[in-house]
């Protein structure tokens, strides 16, 4: 696609932010975000757009509660049919909780089911996400509460 129409979709895409802040705006609880945009080359596109009404979760909030569930089951090892070990399960932080990740204040917005770094943390310094191994997350948090508790 040659740069002019990338620069096109560039400026569409501020300019939609812009009307989707108005949106918001109007409608209070209720939360917008567009998404990736996909172009072919005849000139067509297409913008994600996803929503939530006021009083919902979003699908990676949904997801994360539902990670956290599963991962606080315990995992049973059989060995030639007999109950071998049982190891306790993976005690996720809740939903919105704030902590520090390498010297950085995130705070735990959603998870991603099917990928390797499946916690899905906002930093508070600049509103940028990254992603983190739950195992991870559940062991950095546990230090630091015990550290708080001490």
């Amino acid at each position: 696609m040659a740069n002019d129409k990338v620069n096109q979709l560039r400026i569409l895409r501020e300019e939609i932010t812009t009307a989707l802040q108005a949106v918001i705006d109007n409608n209070p609880g209720v939360g917008l975000k567009l998404g990736n945009c996909k172009y072919d080359q005849g000139g067509a596109f297409t913008f994600k757009l996803e929503g939530t009404l006021s009083g919902g979760t979003s699908k990676d909030a949904q997801d994360y509660e539902h990670l956290a569930n599963v991962l606080a089951l315990p995992t049973r090892h059989w060995n030639e049919g007999k109950l071998d070990v049982v190891e306790p399960g993976i005690k996720l932080p809740p939903l919105g909780t704030s902590f520090s990740i390498n010297k950085e204040t995130v705070t735990i917005v959603g998870a991603r089911l099917k990928a390797k770094y499946n916690v899905v943390v906002q930093k508070l310094s600049d509103g940028k996400r990254t992603c983190y191994k739950a195992e991870d997350v559940a062991r950095i948090y546990a230090k630091q509460q015990e550290k708080a508790h001490a």
